[in-house]
């Protein structure tokens, strides 16, 4: 308490931003949560297993939008610190943009993400059997096949 006062800060207007930092944070979180709950549901809908690495991913998305997170926090504590303003609009602006990332992701078409993976699968293929064009050829065929008989349904 007295060192706020000794640096001029008002305890009320330290709390409010303390508390505004707290709703932010909580906000990006609720955000993340929200996809993750989403992503499983998709991939139950596809008849995907539900594995740790993935969940391990949430907790790594979390962590990297924690430092981003940070980084934006730096300008607000210096402003703050200077006078500029009281409320963490640096964080907040970055947090929005984080959540806005989450929302798209969680609207994004489960099928689309298949058809990623399916390609990625087939690319890893054709560069593991690159010596073999039977193989490479053969990689090829399976997929555009697939893909044929999908649009015939």
């Amino acid at each position: 308490m007295e060192m706020m006062k000794m640096f001029g800060f008002e305890q009320e207007s330290v709390y409010r931003a303390l508390a505004v930092l707290a709703l932010i944070y909580f906000g990006v979180m609720f955000a993340v949560g929200c996809d993750l709950v989403s992503g499983i549901k998709k991939a139950k809908k596809r008849g995907e297993m539900r594995r740790s690495n993935l969940l391990r991913m949430t907790v790594k998305k979390l962590s990297e939008y924690w430092n981003v997170l940070l980084a934006g926090l730096a300008p607000d504590i210096i402003c703050y610190a200077v006078g500029w303003y009281d409320l963490p609009f640096a964080t907040a602006i970055v947090a929005l943009f984080i959540v806005g990332i989450e929302i798209k992701s969680i609207y994004e078409k489960a099928e689309n993400k298949k058809k990623y993976k399916e390609v990625a699968e087939v690319a890893g293929k054709v560069v593991v059997n690159r010596d073999n064009i039977e193989e490479v050829s053969k990689a090829l065929n399976e997929y555009f096949n697939n893909k044929d008989d999908e649009k015939g349904k």
